[in-house]
């Protein structure tokens, strides 16, 4: 008996030890914080409160707009869940909520004392602990947009990491970009993340146009320049920097290429290990990232679909005999498996026949393409080059991404050693309902003067 009675009191001491270890281990948000609010006399100064299950809002805008911003916030929750995990539990058991400011007229929550001192300077938004605060906008989509942005920072800030543990700055803002760039449909039903299909559908936002006017300018970022980008261009700027996080994470997060490997960051935020981690699993092929990239930002317009966006990669050799190879008219730029010398020159021919728009009103093109429609100052349909340079790190943008004009027959010069790639043009938003392909004949380059 004694011997028995010793067993179930061992037995209980490792119980005990184990929940104790478990209780040590178990880890808690901070405190809600949130602003006291009175009610009342807030009523008295205009300022109406609008609740949800995740949002508390107090605003001084039009009460039918006002009250169908909560439920948006509730969505946004669940999505948030569904790609961070949920947050750590609350030390005293509360649900997770947010209470956020709406303002038309600034001065009557200043006066009301419901802004506080370390915030006060902010331009559209800015969010602290679990409370944010925002300027009302004149364009309906971008106050939800910007509603929906500062909501996400208040998730996934809530275990409020040091700086030194907190991700990089691009993916907290262009995450923040991700969830607030939705569409709404008619039933109130939000879909996060989406790639807009004109500037009327995310009016007030200009994110492309932004890109579109730094490459423009030469101000072209790669992935490296993007994640470098740091706490003083953001806050020097209040729109290329975002605009730049906004595409990398949308990138990241949708191209078939890299998207499982963009959810392996989600658990990083605020380990420190965030950097580290993109190191891991971007670093093996950091070169075809880059030019997966580089080509997104090229192409990039209002609907284009990245799941056909990449570049279908393969290292060239030295043609020594001619050679055909099958281009599709889905995909952007397909490798010839081709490589020529500065300066030399292939001769290529293509045949065959590419259904554009294969709707009920297809187009049928031949590789010289529809005269009648243009896309980058060639005919859609029409078969293009470019040569993915051996020494990129050499060019600027606009030469890495130099094409030629090739159609049913023509010659390639590689301007700079590299591999030749082909591509059927059209607009980055119509590949995905192409059919067929052309065959392309390549025949061994011919000697060319070395410069």
């Amino acid at each position: 008996m004694q011997s028995s009675a010793a067993a179930l009191t061992a037995v209980a001491a490792v119980f005990a030890l184990a929940v104790t270890g478990i209780a040590a281990e178990r880890r808690f948000r901070p405190p809600d914080d949130r602003p006291a609010v009175q009610a009342d006399a807030l009523a008295r100064a205009g300022i109406r409160g609008y609740s949800s299950e995740r949002l508390s809002l107090y605003a001084d805008i039009d009460p039918e707009i006002a009250r169908t911003l909560p439920p948006l916030a509730d969505q946004l929750y669940d999505q948030l869940v569904a790609t961070f995990g949920p947050p750590l539990p609350d030390p005293d058991g509360k649900p997770f909520g947010v209470t956020a400011f709406l303002m038309k007229d600034r001065q009557t929550f200043l006066g009301e004392g419901l802004i506080p001192s370390a915030i006060r300077k902010f331009l559209h938004g800015q969010h602290l602990g679990y409370a944010f605060w925002m300027d009302d906008q004149e364009s309906p989509y971008y106050r939800r947009h910007l509603l929906l942005h500062e909501y996400t920072h208040c998730f996934m800030l809530a275990e409020r990491p040091t700086v030194q543990d907190r991700p990089e700055l691009w993916y907290l803002e262009g995450m923040a970009e991700i969830f607030g760039t939705h569409r709404l449909d008619r039933n109130g039903k939000l879909t996060f993340d989406i790639m807009p299909q004109s500037t009327e559908e995310v009016l007030g936002i200009g994110r492309i146009e932004m890109i579109e006017k730094a490459v423009g300018r030469g101000d072209f970022h790669s992935v490296r320049q993007v994640r470098e980008l740091g706490g003083q261009a953001f806050s020097e700027s209040r729109s290329d920097p975002y605009a730049w996080g906004w595409a990398l994470c949308h990138f990241l997060g949708n191209h078939p290429r890299y998207r499982e490997r963009f959810r392996q960051l989600h658990a990083h935020r605020t380990d420190g290990e965030f950097a580290a981690t993109f190191e891991s699993v971007y670093g093996p092929d950091a070169d075809q990232l880059e030019w997966d990239w580089e080509w997104f930002i090229t192409d990039l317009s209002y609907g284009l679909e990245l799941s056909h966006a990449g570049l279908t990669f393969a290292d060239g050799e030295p043609l020594q005999g001619p050679r055909t190879v099958q281009i599709a008219s889905r995909g952007s730029w397909q490798s010839t498996g081709v490589r020529l010398a500065e300066g030399e020159s292939i001769a290529v021919a293509a045949e065959g026949r590419v259904t554009l728009n294969a709707t009920t009103r297809p187009w049928i093109s031949e590789p010289g393409g529809i005269t009648i429609e243009y896309e980058g100052g060639v005919p859609i349909g029409c078969l293009v080059g470019w040569i993915l340079p051996d020494s990129p790190e050499v060019l600027d943008h606009p030469e890495r991404t130099a094409q030629v004009r090739v159609g049913a027959a023509g010659t390639v010069t590689a301007a700079r050693s590299g591999t030749l790639y082909l591509r059927i043009n059209d607009h980055p938003s119509s590949r995905g309902n192409n059919e067929g392909a052309y065959a392309v004949s390549l025949t061994p380059p011919t000697p060319g003067r070395s410069r």
